[in-house]
């Protein structure tokens, strides 16, 4: 298989750091721990991208811990996010832009979330085409804290199948065990990926592809966005042996587990919910909850 050896260049290229930075202020943000603002940042933009991109020529990339916020999550739940700060966000972005198109190319064509060019409806759209084809039997899997538990083995060995630069595999580890700041203390990070760090949704999406190839391996029809996917077929008498494959592979191959609770057996007629969608029948609409949460919004 093609290993990328010399990345490290292209990562601290000032056009690189520059479009990071577009990309950053686009996706706004509040300040981590340092308190500077993307305005602030910006308001001594070239000795500040000088600064990291220095910083990235001469030593493996150190960055400061996130910060722990927690925002609403459904009517009672919380769910934590991590701001890194605005300099991390930048760094995270960089590499990002050079070692997406490394993975992205052989990810599954039924995987649609953060990825280039892809998006929600494009999900929904392939979830009601396999409808069409006749799977109408549903599994509707949840995985436990799927970001908080991913363990930093799996990432980086999945880093490695394609990327044998020693720098850029180190500087991501030290972006996974940069710790998270709670209260005014830092917690060590051993495993997981920040839900709000700008590269997590790749390395999640290198972890889903595992799902997605052991799905693809055994014929199942799926969806998959992000930690959110549907196992679809033909018939309700298939659903438990493609429920026990998808518990096999998340606590054989990755090491976590599904959440009891939360993964359901279903059908089109008997209703489900996905990315935001009520399907019951025939019948396709926002669900109160995301109507909810886009009028709080609003």
């Amino acid at each position: 298989m093609l290993k990328y050896h010399s990345l490290r260049d292209k990562v601290f290229s000032l056009k690189n750091l520059y479009a990071a930075f577009k990309h950053v202020k686009k996706n706004k943000g509040k300040a981590g721990l340092d308190r500077v603002s993307i305005k602030q940042f910006e308001s001594n933009l070239d000795v500040n991208i000088m600064s990291i991109h220095q910083e990235l020529k001469t030593a493996i990339y150190n960055p400061a811990p996130v910060l722990r916020v927690y925002i609403p999550k459904g009517r009672h739940d919380k769910r934590p996010l991590g701001i890194p700060i605005v300099k991390d966000r930048i760094v995270q972005q960089a590499f990002r832009q050079i070692i997406e198109p490394i993975f992205e190319k052989g990810f599954s064509d039924n995987s649609f979330g953060f990825r280039p060019d892809r998006c929600c409806h494009d999900a929904i759209k392939r979830l009601e085409q396999y409808k069409q084809e006749g799977y109408t039997s549903v599994l509707d899997a949840d995985i436990m804290a799927f970001y908080d538990t991913i363990p930093h083995k799996l990432i980086m060995d999945s880093l490695r199948e394609k990327i044998a630069d020693g720098w850029v595999l180190n500087s991501i580890e030290n972006m996974l065990k940069a710790g998270v700041m709670e209260d005014g203390i830092v917690h060590e990070t051993n495993k997981g990926t920040p839900q709000g760090g700008v590269i997590s949704p790749l390395l999640a999406n290198l972890i889903g592809n595992i799902i997605d190839k052991e799905l693809e391996k055994a014929g199942y029809k799926f969806v998959r966005y992000a930690d959110d996917f549907v196992v679809m077929t033909k018939t309700k008498d298939e659903l438990p042996a493609a429920l026990s494959y998808v518990k096999e592979i998340i606590a054989g191959k990755l090491g976590m587990k599904l959440s009891e609770d939360k993964t359901k057996l279903t059908n089109f007629k008997r209703g489900f919910r996905f990315l935001g969608y009520d399907f019951k029948g025939k019948y396709k609409g926002i669900s109160t909850k995301s109507l909810n949460k886009l009028k709080s919004l609003s």
